[in-house]
């Protein structure tokens, strides 16, 4: 019945259920308090995408972007003539799974629809991450993300789908039908997610780009330099539908006496 079961699902794309979760949960003696329920999920979801290399190769191209909101400091850069930028992952590290609004890419490579869709509004930055999804679903994974007061909150650490019932998608409880392992999952019309445009749990991650709208370009220069310090490598910012920058040497603006001193 169980074999009969799996090649039914497997028919009509559907992934694991809850029945499948709760049943690895009943021989799993491990204690993860509320995350247990959330930590078998991501299990067989590991499972499937080691098994599957149609899933791994589907996650392996779904664009992931972490939107941050933009806190100023009290300091001041004579190079740049502005306020300093708080660094947008300043308490993260790349071990910890960051919450992540998902995209695929057009044929060119940029991200569709990142105007429309993810979790951003005012006064964000988008810090696209490259790096492993260990779970990938519509709507909110009540996972916790955005669920602190604190702007110095971290928002890494190992995180659980379902961990906990604050979210905005409360209605469709602990059934996994909203899991996404393809691009037919991705595009589907019919969702039980009645908020949101998806969670990705990114783990293992580095930043690739800063993505910024209207009037945050100032902003989001800051966040590419220091991103570009931090992780050692020159990570572009841009605003959709423009081109690509690069730190200082794109900016038009006033740099001060000695803008070469800088330098990724």
């Amino acid at each position: 019945m169980n074999n009969l079961r799996r090649v039914i699902r497997k028919l009509i794309l559907e992934a694991f259920t809850e029945k499948d979760v709760r049943d690895q949960m009943a021989n799993d003696p491990r204690d993860y308090g509320k995350g247990k329920f959330g930590a078998n999920a991501k299990d067989i979801f590991r499972q499937q995408r080691e098994a599957d290399p149609k899933i791994d190769e589907f996650l392996n191209k779904v664009i992931t972007i972490h939107w941050k909101n933009i806190y100023w400091t009290d300091e001041f850069s004579t190079e740049l003539d502005h306020e300093i930028l708080r660094e947008p992952l300043q308490n993260t590290n790349q071990n910890d799974e960051l919450s992540c609004s998902p995209y695929l890419p057009y044929d060119s490579g940029e991200p569709m629809a990142i105007e429309f869709r993810g979790w951003h509004d005012n006064d964000k930055l988008g810090i696209q991450v490259k790096g492993h999804i260990s779970w990938l679903e519509h709507g909110d994974a009540q996972s916790g993300h955005g669920r602190g007061n604190e702007e110095d909150s971290p928002s890494g650490h190992n995180k659980q789908p379902r961990k906990t019932r604050l979210g905005f998608d409360q209605g469709k409880g602990d059934s996994m039908g909203d899991v996404i392992q393809s691009e037919d999952d991705f595009f589907k019309r019919r969702k039980l997610s009645t908020y949101g445009d998806g969670e990705a749990l990114v783990d293992n991650w580095e930043p690739v780009k800063v993505w910024y709208f209207e009037n945050d370009e100032m902003a989001a220069m800051q966040a590419s330099m220091m991103l570009s310090k931090r992780f050692n490598k020159r990570i572009p910012y841009q605003q959709p539908q423009g081109p690509e920058q690069f730190g200082i040497e794109d900016y038009s603006g006033d740099l001060g006496d000695n803008p070469e001193e800088w330098s990724p």
